[in-house]
């Protein structure tokens, strides 16, 4: 359960990085985060 926390606190501290008015995709963050099979 802690690794899961630990990559949901990743996504959640990069897509607060996000400007207001701007968009991504999930594939996008995957990628940023090395994780690509995750999205």
């Amino acid at each position: 359960m802690k690794t899961e926390d630990s990559f949901f606190q990743k996504v959640y501290d990069i897509t607060s990085k996000i400007p207001y008015g701007k968009v991504t995709s999930y594939g996008a963050i995957a990628r940023y985060l090395s994780t690509s099979g995750s999205a």
